[in-house]
């Protein structure tokens, strides 16, 4: 396996070993009943107003804007939940981020967290892992792109017109991003970039993460670090992506904690505009980043 975890077939030694979440929920983020919504009129952290007119570059409306609740709980075919963030305003296809929770953490906490460090721009599909103490954790690499996959059909279902094709954002919390190599590395061209905030708290070989990244055709990442330990990871993450010519962007937010807070957030999306730069379906986001 390219990224390896001590004890990893035993789901609770996961969360012994670091990467539990040691936050609140965000405000507004409850559990909701299906296809309704996290009740709140704002997105958290500050985002931009959800009702926003459409920022997309090209200026075309060639849709009605996208309305809707910002954030619904659904029901997948296989039984599976995962909450889904709208991009409201949009007029024309956006494209999706994946936010995968850590353990012992949830996904309409995952969700508003990722919601918040895209300004709303993108959809953004969390998958609910499996059960934990009072939360969730994720069993294997393997049921992340699962369900993964299964909720990026359904949206396109659902939203065809404004969902844009191409390969999905992978973003991820501790547990999800320590496992994101491995997600993206069994499924070449599926994945675009990635981001993975605050891995590191489990043990991980840097050149086996840049291995796995690179063989899953992902070309830039991005390591959000608030805490020494991920901050240690980081350094050795840059060594191996310059050995291996591999593009890696870094974002310091401070010695914040093992947390997904709103500093974190307003931070890692203002460095995510670079992640993103060049790509068309994010033509706006660094407006919709600047405006929130």
């Amino acid at each position: 396996m390219l990224v390896y975890i001590k004890h990893y077939a035993v789901l609770a030694a996961i969360v012994l070993i670091g990467c539990a979440r040691t936050k609140r929920s965000p405000p507004g983020a409850v559990d909701a009943s299906e296809g309704t919504a996290v009740a709140a009129p704002k997105a958290p952290y500050g985002s931009a107003d959800l009702a926003a007119p459409d920022v997309s570059a090209t200026g075309a409306a060639s849709l009605p804007p996208l309305g809707g609740e910002w954030i619904e709980r659904w029901t997948m075919p296989s039984g599976a939940t995962v909450f889904v963030t709208r991009p409201l305003g949009a007029t024309g296809p956006r494209p999706i981020v994946l936010g995968v929770h850590g353990a012992e953490d949830r996904a309409d906490w995952a969700c508003s967290e990722w919601h918040g460090a895209t300004a709303g721009f993108a959809w953004v599909l969390c998958p609910q892992g499996v059960a934990l103490r009072s939360a969730y954790a994720w069993s294997s690499p393997d049921a992340i792109a699962t369900l993964a996959f299964e909720a990026r059909d359904v949206l396109r279902s659902r939203s065809g017109s404004y969902v844009a094709p191409g390969p999905v954002l992978y973003g991820g919390f501790s547990q999800g991003a320590s496992l994101a190599s491995s997600v993206v590395a069994a499924h070449p061209g599926d994945f675009g970039p990635v981001v993975m905030v605050e891995a590191g708290h489990t043990p991980l070989s840097a050149s086996g993460v840049v291995f796995g990244l690179k063989k899953g055709r992902v070309d830039r990442a991005l390591l959000s670090c608030s805490t020494g330990g991920c901050s240690a990871f980081s350094s050795e993450l840059v060594l191996a992506s310059k050995r291996s010519s591999f593009e890696l962007l870094t974002n310091d937010a401070g010695r914040r904690g093992h947390v997904f807070d709103g500093v974190v957030i307003k931070s890692l999306g203002e460095t995510m505009i670079n992640l993103v730069a060049g790509d068309p379906r994010y033509d706006g986001f660094a407006k919709a980043i600047s405006s929130r």
